[in-house]
């Protein structure tokens, strides 16, 4: 793995295009072109979308920022941060940079009332990213870091600290609702009819 020079060359700016204009670009292609074949319920929200999207967007540049400024690094899997980040948003979330990333995938999908958007692109976004951090970055943080990554607390007989529950909530709670397929009530009456 190549480490960090702190220069921009031409390796890092091809993998930077390609992560922010030309997979956004071709996962509004597929969502569009898988339009006709979604019969699931389109919600569209386009106050919600946008600030779901725009919310996803801030929590990925925050990660962003503090992965380059406290890491050392750059996030990229190709030129990994030297230290680890524990602080910041990454002391509430283990991977911000994906979550803020599906939150992006679903606010534009909520703002555009894209069916296959919110229905096929995000959830296929979040198994992507899952994939990539149980298949290579678990293993890479722990072979590079040793085992210091814990999402939840450790067994014992400690009641859990507030840090502990607003981890829990953030991790389990809040994406467990997100799952439901109960309608949600920011749809509008005719989404829910249609």
């Amino acid at each position: 793995m190549k480490e960090w020079s702190g220069r921009n060359d031409a390796g890092e700016n091809s993998l930077r295009a390609l992560f922010v204009v030309v997979l956004p670009g071709l996962l509004i292609l597929w969502a569009a072109a898988a339009g006709l074949n979604v019969s699931l319920p389109t919600y569209r929200s386009p106050p919600l979308g946008y600030a779901i999207a725009a919310s996803g967007l801030a929590l990925m540049f925050t990660a962003m920022l503090q992965l380059r400024c406290l890491g050392g690094g750059l996030p990229m899997n190709a030129f990994p941060p030297t230290k680890l980040v524990a602080r910041g948003v990454f002391r509430w979330l283990p991977h911000p940079i994906y979550t803020g990333f599906v939150a992006m995938c679903m606010g534009v999908s909520i703002a555009a009332g894209s069916a296959a958007g919110l229905w096929l692109v995000t959830p296929s976004m979040l198994l992507a990213s899952a994939g990539l951090v149980l298949g290579y970055e678990r293993l890479d943080l722990k072979r590079r870091f040793g085992d210091a990554l814990h999402l939840l607390p450790a067994d014992g007989t400690k009641p859990p600290t507030n840090r502990d529950r607003g981890q829990f909530f953030l991790a389990v709670v809040i994406p467990g609702l997100c799952c439901t397929n109960s309608p949600p009530t920011w749809a509008s009456p005719a989404a829910r009819f249609a």
